[in-house]
Order: C-alpha cells, then sequence, then structure tokens
C-alpha cells in the first residue's frame, strides 16, 4: 500500500513539474530537488528510496526542462541533441525500473534457494533480444556488448542481495 501511495505522489509531483515547466518557469530542477525533499520528510522513506526519488524528480525536471528548449528557435544541431538527451533519459529510468525487478528477482531467487544466473534464461533472453535488435538494424556486435553489460550488472546486483543475506546470518 505505501509503494502504491508513493508512485502516487511522484505522478503528482512530476506533473507539477511539467505544469510549471509549461509556464515557462526557470527553476523546474530546483523545484525537484525541493519537491524530493519534502516528500522524503513526509513519507519517512529509507535512503534507498530517497535516493531513488530524488533521480527520478530531477531526470522528469531535466526532460521537461528539454522539451522547454525546443519551443525556442535553435540550430539543427541542438534540436537533434536535445531529442538523443530525452532518449537518454528515457533509457536510464528504464534500466532503473529493470534493476528494481532484479533486486526483486534477487530476494525471489534468495528465498528459494535458486542459482543466480540462470544460463537457460540467459541464453533465451539472447536471443531474442539479438533478433529484436537486428529486425530493428542495430549492429550485432554492439548488441551483444550492451546485453552482456546489463547482464553482468544484474548478476551483481542479486550476489549482492545473496552476500547480504549471508551477511545477516552471520
Amino acid at each position: 500500500m505505501k509503494k502504491n501511495i508513493c508512485l502516487w505522489i511522484l505522478f503528482l509531483a512530476t506533473s507539477i513539474i511539467a505544469i510549471e515547466v509549461q509556464a515557462q518557469n526557470p527553476n523546474s530542477i530546483e523545484r525537484a530537488q525541493s519537491l524530493s525533499l519534502s516528500l522524503q520528510k513526509k513519507l519517512k522513506l529509507s535512503d534507498i528510496q530517497k535516493n531513488k526519488l530524488y533521480h527520478i524528480l530531477l531526470a522528469q525536471a531535466r526532460m521537461e526542462d528539454s522539451l522547454k528548449l525546443v519551443s525556442k528557435p535553435m540550430n539543427k544541431l541542438t534540436e537533434l541533441r536535445l531529442k538523443l538527451d530525452q532518449i537518454d533519459y528515457q533509457i536510464l529510468q528504464g534500466l532503473a525500473e529493470r534493476m528494481q525487478i532484479v533486486e526483486e528477482i534477487g530476494t525471489y531467487k534468495r528465498s528459494k534457494y535458486m542459482r543466480v544466473l540462470q544460463p537457460n534464461r540467459w541464453n533465451e533472453v539472447v536471443k531474442d533480444r539479438s533478433a529484436f535488435a537486428q529486425s530493428l538494424e542495430l549492429d550485432n556486435h554492439f548488441t551483444t556488448k550492451l546485453l552482456e553489460l546489463i547482464h553482468h550488472e544484474s548478476l551483481r546486483k542479486q550476489i549482492q542481495i545473496l552476500d547480504n543475506d549471508l551477511d545477516s546470518k552471520k
């Protein structure tokens, strides 16, 4: 229940930032920081939750600031770079969401005494994502390296969960 309330408040806060940006408020990043601190005090969040909230609000403010700049006259290079900035924030936000799910998977595996590395699942992921990337005309070497980086971080997070469990039993 608390998680749903946090998500609702986060949605409300990002909506406020979007409204401020549309109203041409030049201080949306500062407002995001202020909202984050205010929400942290009211919700009694853990340090990890506080950090996630702060970074989500900050990323949202930066995306909104980028959108605000798009409405001003600019050269083609600046316009293209702003589009890249928005995509980068979306990618990072997607990775952050993915890592939260990885943590849940790590907790589940720990409770079921499962191995962190599941080779069959990994092979299935590589095959599926590589085929999808190929259909998007992405370079196979690039796709493989990207998937490996994401997978290594996922394994690191899951191992960390298992290590924390072992440390708490000592």
